[in-house]
């Protein structure tokens, strides 16, 4: 999909603070009694103070985050002007994915993102991750394509997370929070030197647990959404020269939790008996108990269940306007019992992405994330030259199970296994739903950049990014499904046992660029920057776990080789070439108040670039794809961006504004 905008978007941000600042990594301070702090930004891969940075950007600081009780991602969007993030993915309610909207601008596909996310200028592989950081020293979002300097995945823009760096002396922090549903919250540092002032260090450690605060109504006793997570970082500097930094940086974080809080608003009512079902031979297993209410609020004509055209038409319920509150005593409901069924498919390997000693043992969500970076910056005397190299290693999995029919259906019995004869056969319908993945990648820059508070600055770099992400599984061996193909009226549908699936394709991406930008003062107000990235990105695409077998037909229909490919084998490569320019105007209408305009090229060249699942279908289905303009290659999503802004602070330094449009 060509996606071709001019960006029109309006944010506006006011920060009102108290006296004592809002940035910790500020150099300088107003000489005004009660002014604000000057808040630095690396949103152009140097420090630059926010109000002269002609980029939009938002900041919190250190103290920011403290006095706003900001601990997690969706904190900090609730805090920011023009950002969103969506937790909930197929149904799931989890915190194995985060997804942000920054904009406006949604990613097409869960497994996509259009905002990059750094710490310390580093990619790292998901929004998770930036939950992870405790106690940093600020918070940049970057709004707008930002290819040009953070390269992949700034299509919407960028956020960045600032560590703190340790102090010269010994100094330490413990801070506890208990309260109501076993919320407790307990988060400690430690920071000094270790020889003098060449070696320093910063440790620092977080455990925080809370009860859900839903109660299961089809488990009495259990809370859904219960949430743990530890998490421990360590940072050590080490200056061997004047003028050399190195800065290494690793975190280790566990999130274990209980099953997911998730309900189900059902425009049906759904009853033990044969019901809305249309299941008659599951009417003498039970009194027709309701396992869950009709929620409908409207009625519009159609078919009963919308399957084939010889059912009676009657009204068939539909959600209008607002939508209805959960009923406790049906929902949040999900069946939550680990039976030797799921205990068995759980110790399988060949139904796990990840091992099952790292996974999920039942219902909940295990995700484990490892980052470590290593960054060197050498300023070399007085020329104004500073040669840097970034370095970063990510690790993330996530195993999550849940019932995603989310409802009680105990009473739903299996006619094929009625007294539980077999073991490979439950009792009931269910439906557990398995999703796991394991991200990783490994990230190199270079760059030299020159300022020496001259007329003239700029830097030039290039980027080498490897990321690989796994499949995931989509269903565990259990749920009763339709087994016939077009059943009419009066015979069952439910006639067949689902089989576990197998892993979706995994997918890789080579990426490398080459940037640079340079800033000329033309005069003592005005300057232009012309900055750039040249970009190539390599796609691969996999089979899935289920392999696949390219037909002569579907061979010349997406030109394909033909043959038989194994599970997990190489199916596509692609090689993408981008250049992404930006260009920039800057006028000092005073020096409280500064004007800039902008225009800038994005693009997204998603690492799940192929369409490959509709490849098994039958001809009737990839007929239907051809005629819907579907293509295993998809073309990356391109933007044109021009933004005017303007920043300033007023009532002597009281108050600082940006807009953007």
């Amino acid at each position: 999909m060509l996606l071709k905008v001019i960006l029109s978007t309006i944010s506006a941000a006011a920060m009102l603070t108290a006296a004592q600042g809002t940035a910790a990594a500020a150099d300088a301070v107003d000489s005004q009694a009660g002014g604000l702090e000057e808040v630095v930004v690396t949103a152009r891969k140097r420090e630059e103070n926010i109000l002269k940075t002609p980029v939009s950007v938002s900041a919190l600081s250190s103290e920011d985050i403290a006095a706003r009780g900001i601990v997690s991602l969706n904190d900090i969007v609730n805090q920011t002007p023009g950002i969103n993030v969506n937790n909930v993915n197929s149904g799931r309610n989890d915190r194995s994915f985060q997804q942000i909207s920054l904009r406006g601008f949604t990613p097409s596909t869960t497994s996509s993102t259009l905002t990059a996310m750094f710490i310390d200028g580093v990619p790292v592989s998901s929004a998770t991750a930036l939950n992870s950081v405790t106690d940093p020293a600020r918070i940049e979002i970057l709004k707008g394509p930002q290819g040009t300097y953070f390269g992949r995945n700034a299509f919407a823009g960028a956020m960045n997370v600032v560590t703190k760096s340790p102090s010269s002396t010994f100094a330490g922090t413990v801070s506890a929070l208990t309260g109501t549903r076993d919320n407790s919250d307990f988060s400690a540092s430690l920071e000094g030197p270790v020889f003098g002032d060449m070696l320093s260090f910063r440790l620092t450690g977080r455990a925080y647990s809370k009860s859900g605060s839903y109660r299961n109504a089809a488990a009495p006793g259990q809370t859904l959404g219960d949430q743990s997570t530890k998490t421990g970082t360590l940072q050590l500097v080490l200056k061997p020269l004047d003028g050399f930094t190195v800065k290494l940086f690793g975190l280790l974080t566990r999130d274990h939790d209980g099953p997911s809080a998730d309900g189900m608003l059902s425009a049906y009512e759904i009853r033990a008996n044969n019901g809305v079902l249309n299941v008659p031979f599951l009417s003498g297993n039970s009194n027709g108990t309701i396992l869950t209410p009709s929620y409908s609020n409207c009625s519009l004509s159609g078919f009963t269940a919308g399957v084939v055209a010889t059912e009676a038409r009657v009204n068939r319920p539909f959600m209008c306007g607002a939508a209805p509150k959960l009923d406790p005593q049906y929902s949040p409901a999900g069946n939550t019992l680990q039976d030797g069924l799921l205990a068995a498919v759980l110790a399988n390997p060949a139904r796990r992405v990840v091992s099952p000693s790292e996974g999920v043992q039942g219902y909940g969500l295990v995700r484990k994330y490892t980052h470590l970076h290593l960054n060197l910056d050498y300023d070399i005397g007085d020329t104004g030259i500073t040669l840097s190299s970034l370095t970063g290693l990510n690790d993330e999995l996530f195993s999550e199970l849940a019932d995603l029919d989310n409802y009680d259906t105990a009473l739903l019995r299996n006619p094929l296994n009625p007294t539980n004869a077999s073991t490979a056969l439950r009792t009931s319908w269910d439906f557990p739903f398995l999703v796991e993945r394991r991200n990783r990648d490994f990230s190199q820059e270079l760059r030299v950049s020159y300022d020496n508070k001259g007329a003239l600055s700029g830097l030039l770099g290039a980027s080498y990014l490897k990321a690989r992400g796994s499949g995931d599984l989509v269903n565990v061996q259990g749920e009763i499904i339709n087994g016939s193909a077009n059943p009419v009226a009066g015979q069952p549908r439910i006639t067949g046992v689902r089989v576990a699936t197998a892993t979706n394709n995994p997918a890789e991406v080579d990426t490398t660029g080459i940037f640079a930008g340079l800033t000329y003062r033309l005069t003592d107000q005005f300057k232009v920057s012309a900055e750039g990235r040249y970009q190539t990105d390599k796609v691969k695409g996999y089979t899935g776990g289920a392999g696949l077998t390219i037909t002569p037909a579907i061979s010349s229909a997406t030109g394909l080789p033909a043959g038989v490919y194994a599970p997990l084998a190489p199916l596509i490569s692609k090689k993408y070439n981008n250049f992404l320019p930006r260009v920039i105007a800057q006028w000092d209408v005073s020096p409280d108040l500064m004007a800039y305009a902008s225009w800038s090229k994005g693009v997204n060249v998603s690492i799940s670039a192929f369409n490959t699942s509709f490849l098994t279908g039958s001809a009737t289905i990839l007929q239907a794809a051809a005629g819907l303009g579907l293509n295993v290659v998809t073309n990356p999503e391109k933007l044109n961006n021009i933004e005017v802004g303007l920043k300033g602070k007023f009532l002597d330094n009281r108050l600082r504004a940006a807009l953007a449009i």
